[in-house]
């Protein structure tokens, strides 16, 4: 009884590696693509921070007057922003373009059916 029961454990515990092994091959290939589009990932965003760096350093060229006359707009903008009607408008400005061109192609679609 004490061999059957040793045998069937050690058996188990073969299927068990044999599964974790495949197991693991199969997920390491999957890792392998993950992590190539993570570091593609962090390749294009160290390129986007770089390319904002050097737009910043383009814009400390400018004088004090221009530099605060930019501030100043924004500042506009943000109080204009504060309003809930003029939000509202905005929001829809913003949506309803990308809204309409996917309602024609999508009717153009439909009607080619």
């Amino acid at each position: 009884m004490t061999r059957t029961v040793l045998l069937f454990g050690i058996s188990l515990a073969a299927l068990l590696a044999l599964l974790k092994w495949a197991e693991y091959s199969f997920f390491a290939k999957d890792l392998a693509l993950e992590a190539y589009i993570g570091i593609v990932g962090l390749v294009f965003t160290a390129l986007g921070g770089w390319i904002g760096w050097k737009e910043k350093w383009a814009e400390a060229g400018m004088t004090t007057e221009q530099i605060n006359a930019k501030a100043e707009g924004y500042a506009k903008n943000m109080e204009l922003y504060k309003n809930p009607v003029i939000m509202a408008g905005m929001t829809l400005m913003e949506i309803l373009p990308v809204g309409l061109i996917i309602t024609l192609i999508s009717a153009l679609i439909l009607k080619r059916k």
